[in-house]
């Protein structure tokens, strides 16, 4: 098959503005501000026709789906740190190896996963559950075929070809939901899931063009898995971390505390996705400026645009907060009880914007770090879990509390990504 002067200051150069990032960045953000309004409604009557027990039992249900980003070797972004160092070096027989090597043994990784998913059901006598299972596996497989054509046009740096995509197929889905959702519940929302990731699939094959065969190269594969394995090792320890979220609700606190969650999570989860795709736009550049040697400028990079959404992030913090303790009651009633979890839950803002930046530097081949970030990860677990249980055994564990937890957890391993970058980074490589 084949498609066809060191200065390290946070001042904002003018000329920015005139820069093709600019634009990228503005397309990205752009589509995904466009569809805030009405991905604003669709959360809304998704929560109302759920309530919290039944939203509790669709989170439940997407831990199979949460495989599309955490049953992963890490293929993808291996090829596109990899393409992007042999795009630097001029090397386009490399690009070509890679990717082939990555694209298909990602393809071979997603099929083992769906079956798996599927196979899953038999442990389950209900057979809403076996549907809903079904469902979430397909809409991962699909997923996980999108993410391949995603990260090509990550590469391919068509960031408003993705713009148009996610603006497209997002806006599809949240329409459809709208409509099912009142008569088909939780199925409505599983059901469109798989038809826009199918829908962009669709746009994705007509749209790129690039040199790809099923082909696997053996010498390639051990290179691509040698560094993949550690890379994903950090996805996954990630992966361990929201599984173990979900999973100490449902069993410490109960499943409608899981919806609760679940609904400060989305809340906070509408800003935090407007601040990552700044890092889809950068990545590019980041891996190709280290491929390049020209490392005060990808330092630039990484300060200048972390500190500009920190401090966004921060200012966003006392509106929503404001929000939430107004709109809820008014919006939602069955909601009432969640709306201080949802305000604790918004200081995860700026813990979720600063590490986005200096991760990819971690993980380039220059610093080469990824095989170190999943311990720091499975300590940030390792407290989620203890402190968690030790709360339970007190008899004081509450959901806002274990927010408080989730919060400190997660900050432990945010703080040690900083301190990562600048001890192997920075210190190194910029401040010499």
């Amino acid at each position: 098959m084949k498609f066809i002067k060191k200065n390290c200051g946070i001042k904002i150069d003018r000329s920015l503005f005139r820069k093709k990032i600019v634009k990228d960045y503005s397309a990205l953000v752009g589509s995904n501000f466009a569809l805030k309004p009405i991905q604003f409604i669709k959360g809304l009557l998704v929560a109302k026709f759920l309530g919290p027990s039944d939203y509790g039992i669709l989170k439940s249900v997407e831990l199979i789906q949460m495989l599309d980003k955490f049953g992963s070797l890490g293929f993808n972004t291996t090829a596109a740190r990899e393409i992007g160092n042999a795009l630097g070096a001029n090397n386009q027989k490399k690009v070509e190896t890679i990717r082939n090597t990555a694209y298909s043994s990602e393809s071979l990784l997603i099929l083992v996963l769906f079956f798996i998913g599927l196979s899953s059901t038999i442990f389950f006598d209900s057979v809403m559950l076996s549907v809903l299972i079904i469902m979430a596996s397909t809409g991962m497989l699909v997923s996980k075929f999108r993410a391949i054509f995603a990260t090509e046009a990550v590469i391919q740096k068509k960031f408003i070809l993705t713009s148009k995509i996610i603006f497209f197929t997002n806006l599809i889905a949240a329409i459809l939901v709208i409509i099912l959702v009142p008569y088909l519940k939780i199925y409505a929302v599983l059901l469109t899931n798989i038809i826009s990731g199918l829908l962009s699939i669709i746009f994705y094959f007509k749209s790129l063009t690039f040199n790809y065969q099923f082909k696997i190269n053996k010498d390639e594969f051990k290179k691509i898995l040698g560094i993949s394995i550690p890379l994903t090792f950090n996805t996954l320890a990630f992966g361990t971390f929201r599984y173990a979220e979900r999973i100490l609700i449902i069993r410490y606190l109960s499943m409608d505390a899981l919806g609760f969650f679940a609904f400060a999570s989305m809340a906070v989860g509408h800003f935090t996705i407007l601040f990552s795709t700044s890092v889809k736009v950068r990545m590019q550049d980041i891996f190709e400026g280290i491929g390049k040697g020209d490392y005060t400028r990808v330092h630039k990079i990484v300060l200048r645009e972390t500190t500009l959404f920190t401090i966004i992030s921060l200012l966003l913090i006392p509106l929503l907060w404001l929000s939430i303790e107004i709109f809820t009651p008014l919006l939602l009633p069955k909601w009432i009880d969640g709306i201080y979890s949802a305000q604790l839950y918004l200081f995860m803002l700026p813990l979720e914007v600063i590490p986005n930046y200096v991760s990819i530097v971690l993980i380039s081949s220059l610093v080469n770090k990824q095989k170190i970030l999943p311990l720091y990860r499975l300590i940030s677990t390792g407290l989620l879990i203890c402190f968690t249980i030790i709360l339970y055994y007190w008899g004081i564990l509450t959901l806002e509390k274990f927010i408080i937890i989730y919060i400190c957890s997660s900050a432990f391993y945010k703080i040690t990504v900083i301190v990562l970058y600048k001890k192997h980074f920075y210190n190194i490589y910029v401040q010499q």
